[in-house]
């Protein structure tokens, strides 16, 4: 089959499935600090528990080249991540301005968290040092505070989101204007992450038996995807995926994913 006839049999293919799986594409990274755990997320699956070593408050998380967390019980100490989960070697100390327990990070300069008890959005630097106050927003029409936040590297802004059975979502210019907003008609938590590759939100969604459920939604406040992770389980309050500068599209995704199964295919029939 020629080269044009098999990426027009992908386009074809991707656009009647839909997506390639259920989850993220990225990896989701959680906290659960008092369990003093962090889990990776993607697809639909627990791909790594880590055990961290500092505290039973590791909750904000920062999660770039690697991945620093901040233990909001006081000591303050900024623990680091290879991106496989194993330590890096290096931690550090600091002075957090809030009670945090979600975190961002535009992945080059800064690192963002909210305070739970205000809902006031911080800045620091990359090793949650040198803190300074953004903004307090308004509380949500619920009178819930901002407790979710991430950054978004397709806008340079930052997101924000309650948690309950009506939660709001609202989009902030970094010095503190509104630039939009929606509210789910499905229970919501915190642990908001911003996915470049689908230029889309997760969220963490609500606990059953089974484990707890994400959501994925668009900017728009559309629901697309509700799923079920098996064995993610504790109290979980802090998200982020690896940001990135652009966004990809999903049908680039995808396109990419089947051509790239398609070629390993080949490759395996060959041998």
């Amino acid at each position: 089959m020629k080269i044009k006839n098999i990426l027009s049999a992908i386009l074809v293919t991707s656009s009647i499935t839909g997506s390639v799986s259920a989850g993220t594409i990225a990896e989701y990274w959680i906290t659960a600090g008092d369990q003093e755990l962090i889990y990776v997320v993607q697809g639909n699956q627990v791909i790594n528990t880590i055990t961290t070593p500092v505290s039973t408050n590791e909750y904000p998380i920062a999660v770039g080249d690697t991945i620093r967390t901040a233990d909001v019980a006081g000591s303050t100490t900024i623990t680091e991540y290879n991106p496989d989960g194993t330590l890096s070697g290096n931690s550090y100390t600091t002075s957090l301005l809030g009670t945090h327990f979600d975190g961002a990070t535009d992945g080059i300069n800064y690192n963002y968290a909210t305070d739970w008890r205000t809902g006031t959005v911080y800045r620091y630097d990359m090793y949650w040092a040198n803190g300074e106050t953004l903004f307090t927003p308004s509380y949500t029409t619920h009178n819930q505070l901002w407790n979710g936040i991430t950054y978004d590297s397709s806008s340079d802004s930052i997101w924000l989101n309650s948690r309950g059975s009506n939660p709001e979502f609202r989009n902030y210019s970094l010095n503190g204007d509104l630039l939009s907003s929606f509210a789910l008609d499905v229970y919501a938590n915190w642990g908001l992450a911003y996915e470049a590759q689908t230029d889309t939100l997760w969220s963490l969604g609500s606990y059953g038996t089974s484990g707890w459920s994400i959501l994925n939604i668009s900017k728009d406040g559309t629901v697309l995807e509700s799923t079920v992770i098996n064995g993610l389980t504790g109290n979980l309050l802090g998200g982020e995926m690896r940001i990135s500068s652009v966004p990809v599209p999903a049908a680039v995704w995808l396109f990419g994913s089947g051509l790239i199964g398609l070629f390993g295919f080949a490759r395996r029939k060959k041998i």
